[in-house]
């Protein structure tokens, strides 16, 4: 999966920066396809930093599009299967480490991830601001970058940034608390097995 989304995810790139040139507007910088080159980078290393943030924000942002994804897609295009792999690959990546090589999330970990995914977020709001793109959806003063997507119904205005930081804040508390009690649970089946295996 690792190969295949690299392979798709170049030729993608590349064919669309040969037709219509380098733009601002056709660069990898959505979270998800930020999140599918450190899937590629994570396959090929094992990196347990950035494991951690694909399992934290890369997973979650794959099921959401696909769920809500743009119905104008065509299985006739290329974007098509670019598409669907990508965000495939950045769901099946970290749950793939998550399962077979035993990578847990510290709970730790979230809040710093959280304060990281703030900073882009800023860097990518001035970025859209400035050079009118939609990137990681999103705009300080309007949901403009978010049209034509189900993040639209945060509202309007300046309403549409604070309720989308608002998502964002409970989604990490959320990972937090899951993060937390996986883990604990994990730290109570070794202390057992430990405990277990030492008494016999």
């Amino acid at each position: 999966l690792t190969g295949l989304s690299s392979i798709i995810f170049i030729f993608y790139y590349l064919i669309t920066w040969l037709i219509n040139g380098i733009e601002v507007d056709n660069l990898p910088l959505h979270l998800c396809y930020i999140a599918n080159i450190l899937c590629i980078i994570l396959g090929f290393t094992k990196s347990k930093k950035i494991y951690d943030f694909v399992i934290c924000y890369g997973a979650i942002g794959g099921i959401a599009s696909l769920i809500s994804m743009d119905t104008s897609l065509s299985s006739m295009y290329f974007k098509y299967y670019q598409f669907m792999v990508s965000h495939i690959s950045i769901i099946v990546i970290p749950i793939y480490f998550l399962l077979i090589h035993r990578y847990y999330l510290n709970e730790s970990k979230v809040i710093k991830l959280y304060i990281l995914l703030q900073i882009m977020g800023i860097i990518i709001g001035i970025f859209n601001h400035k050079l009118n793109t939609n990137y990681f959806f999103i705009l300080f003063n309007s949901n403009l970058a978010a049209k034509g997507t189900i993040l639209e119904v945060l509202g309007e205005g300046y309403n549409y940034f604070i309720n989308l930081e608002v998502l964002v804040t409970i989604y990490t508390i959320a990972i937090y608390i899951l993060a937390r009690i996986f883990n604990k649970k994990v730290k109570n089946i070794h202390e057992y097995l430990e405990n277990k295996y030492n008494f016999n």
